[in-house]
């Protein structure tokens, strides 16, 4: 079962590790300068310039205000995701075992009869 999950670990590192080093490369100033490990003066916190859609007020209040729902939101699917991990810890069942179709019905897990 472990080495089914390097298929998605590794990828995911990947995606991270790049998306990070893009942050980075946006918000930090140039190792050889003289502000090494400094970040750089025009970098906006949370702002990679990426708004496809158009959503990001130009109102600097309406933005504080998106930014500050934006955190908000990320924070609590950081408790929810720590949720789910301490539910798979406690009842020793994977987080979405009750997804899988049930070998003898065919119907969800948590709803076939023959299960519960």
């Amino acid at each position: 079962m472990e080495s089914k999950g390097a298929v998605f670990w590794l990828p995911l590192l990947l995606a991270i590790a790049l998306a990070e080093s893009y942050r980075v490369g946006l918000g930090w100033a140039e190792p050889r300068s003289s502000k090494f490990n400094q970040l750089r003066d025009d970098y906006e916190m949370g702002n990679l310039g990426f708004d496809p859609l158009g959503l990001l007020p130009e109102d600097p209040k309406e933005r504080k205000d998106m930014q500050s729902k934006e955190l908000n939101n990320g924070r609590l699917a950081m408790i929810a995701i720590a949720a789910f991990v301490a539910q798979e810890l406690v009842s020793k069942d994977e987080i979405f075992e009750h997804v899988r179709p049930c070998a003898c019905c065919g119907s969800l897990r948590r709803a076939c009869l023959w299960t519960l």
